[in-house]
């Protein structure tokens, strides 16, 4: 549910800053591959009226069987969703790339990230397909990467209102690359806001953990005092698959991972 929390999200800080000389850990990977464009339906403007058409489609003779499918008028329309949350381009007008420092992130090209705001971003080069910044700072290590699960959806729930259920899946998805000799906590979170983004619904996740442990290839088993800060950003897109933006900083929520989530929520999306 959304938080309670009336600060406003350039004053709100996600637990507090770790003490220094937190080891490095591994970024995520580089998200997706992209396959094939799939076929996209035809987008209906309105729903027509028609008076009742009774046609044989076809007759399918499979095995001595015969099955025929007849049709009535058209083909019901599943109901509407309406998005919930605070609407972050209600006052913004369509979206136009040209007119700031934004850059795409999907196969289609229609969802774009903006450069965050604050020092020592730096865009990496991956393709139109996935949008990638990260922060190299003193004491502020941080990485942003946005792009859609087309090839993870299978992993995903298909739905934007079971907030608890996208997180499992992340946390699922998270644990495929911590070691058995992990050891850490939720020290904060999951917190979850409820955002309306040019017309679609989205929803944004943000955790934090603490290592006391950390099961390091070479050396095994190793004491730490390490704190990570997490933030999940997702975007139904209709028809397409959803969007998926993550922000993954380092030592905590720095001013890099206020930078990182605010950029987050100036994502916009074509019509």
């Amino acid at each position: 549910m959304p938080s309670e929390d009336d600060t406003p999200r350039e004053h709100r800080r996600l637990g507090e800053d770790p003490p220094p000389g937190a080891p490095d850990m591994f970024a995520p990977e580089p998200q997706f591959a992209p396959p094939p464009p799939p076929r996209r339906k035809p987008r209906r403007s309105r729903r027509t009226t028609l008076a009742v058409t009774i046609g044989l489609l076809a007759a399918l003779v499979l095995g001595g069987g015969t099955t025929a499918f007849v049709l009535l008028g058209d083909e019901p329309e599943a109901p509407g969703f309406t998005p919930v949350g605070t609407d972050l381009t209600e006052d913004l007008g369509p979206f136009d790339p040209d007119q700031a420092d934004y850059h795409p992130f999907t196969l289609e090209q229609d969802a774009w990230l903006p450069t965050p705001q604050g020092q020592h971003w730096s865009l990496q080069d991956t393709g139109d397909t996935s949008a990638t910044f990260d922060k190299d700072a003193a004491e502020d290590t941080v990485i942003l990467i946005c792009g859609d699960i087309r090839d993870r959806l299978g992993s995903y729930p298909t739905g934007f209102t079971d907030h608890e259920a996208w997180f499992a899946a992340e946390e699922s998805r998270d644990h495929e690359r911590r070691g058995d000799g992990d050891e850490y906590a939720i020290t904060a979170g999951p917190e979850y806001s409820d955002y309306i983004i040019d017309g679609r619904q989205a929803f944004l996740v943000e955790i934090q953990y603490h290592w006391t442990q950390w099961d390091d290839p070479e050396a095994g088993p190793t004491a730490v005092d390490y704190t990570r800060a997490q933030a999940y950003l997702y975007i139904d897109r209709g028809a397409r698959a959803p969007a998926r933006c993550t922000v993954t900083a380092h030592h905590g929520a720095t001013d890099g991972y206020d930078e990182a989530v605010d950029a987050l929520l100036g994502v916009r999306l074509e019509d």
